[in-house]
């Protein structure tokens, strides 16, 4: 297992949720399991932080494909808070799933993604 770093907006975003008493644990589980697992409104959703000039790596891109719960991609605790109060509107839907796992099937080189490029696919539509 590889050592997590910790992006810098992580801390702020962790304060303002729990502000708003959404339980957070912040996971250490290194690797590419994303950064908090959130607690709300009987949901558990899955936040992996980001700087908004980041990239994702590919085991990251790849723990997004295969979900089978709620995750999303928050870069400010805004997108968080939205994604955990809002997680069927806001987290990683099927279809963006879908695009995520061709976009790895087209890219079998590429070890990282922008944010910005991860935006983009994602925002595409069906």
């Amino acid at each position: 297992m590889r050592k997590k770093r910790t992006d810098k907006n992580q801390s702020g975003i962790v304060s303002e949720m729990r502000q708003l008493q959404i339980q957070v644990i912040i996971s250490n589980f290194g690797d590419d399991f994303p950064d908090l697992v959130c607690g709300w409104a009987g949901n558990w959703i899955l936040l992996e932080v980001k700087q908004p000039d980041g990239s994702i790596d590919r085991g990251q891109l790849r723990f997004l494909a295969d979900a089978r719960g709620f995750v999303a991609v928050v870069c400010d605790s805004d997108s968080a808070i939205r994604a955990v109060t809002d997680p069927n509107e806001y987290c990683v839907s099927n279809s963006q799933q879908d695009r995520i796992a061709k976009w790895l099937l087209r890219n079998p080189s590429q070890e990282t993604l922008s944010v910005r490029k991860y935006q983009d696919l994602i925002a595409e539509i069906d």
